[in-house]
């Protein structure tokens, strides 16, 4: 309806190629949308269809654009003459239509801001939160509920009373869920052996031979200490994908100074494992991109979650809770979160001593066999070699 209220037929062109866009996703929708042969801004010709319709194009621009802006009026921003005018930032058409990086070619750019006759823009839901917003607020207030209030009752604390519009504590894991699918994060490893392997190191005291997947695998349950996705008690299975990185995790989170030497256990998953991948994020999708502009907001959030969970948190023997949060949120992936009706095994994070791939497995030492065993109840990882004085 906006559209059409507010798009007029100015125009000086009937045809345009991508050769005039910045805009990444604007030239792929102009190379999908092509059915002319020739591009009116610069008068090339050929004998297959290479430039959209101008009309498509600007309705695709200013529909893209109306995702994220809104008018003036729309949004109910006050208007005071006497005081400058709307009383919130607003943006004229050609800027926005530059900072977007829709095109550089200026005859395009004045053929589009001609033909928007709509209201003075603002950012849309000017009066509230964004997506990312409040997923944003939402989260730092689920944190400090678990991390200082409550740690079991959380679905029953009080929304925010100066963010309303963040997401509720109740509701924030289902929002992260939520993010997640948008964003399209979530991965199958192969059990592949020249494309995934897994690197578990273990910090010993010298003259100490470690062996087998029991003893190089996931901690017993009565020596499982709190770690960054699983609290005391509860076994998990942490690797790396480099034995570097490994090696630097396992170190910086030794207490006992005798423990100077490091073995790595190198494992291969035996079957394929459902992995949140906050490592590899994709790309930012642009605003014009049909396909993935709505994960925009999901992205953005996912990307600060992800900085946040590789923060390195002190070890000194004593009992910390700044991973009280993630160790729910894992907790919640592992028995709530279904997407497509399949389990997650793990989450996939940057390391917090590097720029290295870390991975949570949500298995104890049931989850690894040996080498020469057979798996017979699902196991997860299979022990292939063993590097350190283990190995001698």
């Amino acid at each position: 309806m906006e559209l059409d209220r507010d798009l007029s037929p100015f125009g000086s062109a009937d045809a345009v190629c991508n050769a005039h866009g910045d805009d990444e996703s604007l030239k792929d929708w102009i190379a999908q949308h092509a059915t002319e042969t020739t591009c009116d801004y610069c008068d090339r010709t050929g004998g297959e269809p290479f430039a959209a319709s101008f009309e498509d194009f600007r309705t695709h621009v200013f529909g893209s654009l109306l995702l994220e802006y809104n008018g003036a009026d729309d949004e109910g921003i006050p208007y005071d003459s006497g005081e400058g005018g709307y009383q919130a930032p607003i943006h004229d058409t050609l800027d926005i239509l530059i900072d977007e990086g829709v095109a550089h070619d200026q005859r395009l750019l004045e053929d589009l801001n001609g033909s928007w006759h709509g209201q003075p823009w603002v950012r849309r839901d000017a009066w509230g939160l964004s997506e990312h917003e409040a997923l944003g607020y939402g989260w730092e207030r689920f944190r400090n509920i678990v991390l200082h209030e409550r740690r079991y009752w959380f679905v029953l604390a009080a929304s925010d009373p100066y963010e309303p519009q963040s997401i509720a504590p109740d509701q924030m894991l289902p929002a992260v869920g939520a993010a997640i699918e948008s964003a399209d994060v979530v991965r199958r490893v192969s059990p592949d052996r020249t494309r995934t392997v897994l690197f578990r190191a273990h910090a010993h005291e010298p003259g100490e031979m470690l062996a087998g997947a029991a003893r190089l695998g996931a901690p017993p349950l009565d020596r499982a200490a709190s770690n960054r996705m699983s609290p005391a008690g509860i076994s998990m299975f942490y690797a790396a994908e480099d034995p570097d990185t490994a090696v630097a995790e396992v170190l910086a989170a030794e207490t006992d100074q005798t423990r100077t030497e490091v073995t790595i256990g190198v494992f291969e998953p035996l079957r394929d494992l459902v992995i949140v991948d906050l490592y590899d994020l994709p790309q930012m999708p642009g605003l014009f991109d049909e396909e993935r502009a709505h994960a925009r907001g999901a992205l953005r959030f996912l990307g600060d979650f992800a900085s946040q969970l590789a923060e390195a948190v002190r070890r000194d023997g004593l009992e910390h809770v700044e991973y009280v949060p993630t160790q729910v949120f894992s907790e919640w992936l592992r028995y709530e979160f279904r997407p497509s009706g399949e389990a997650i095994d793990g989450v996939r994070y940057r390391s917090s001593h590097g720029d290295g791939a870390c991975a949570a497995l949500f298995f104890g030492p049931p989850g690894a066999i040996d080498i020469d065993e057979e798996a017979l109840q699902g196991e997860a990882v299979r022990l292939i070699d063993v590097q350190g004085p283990a190995a001698a």
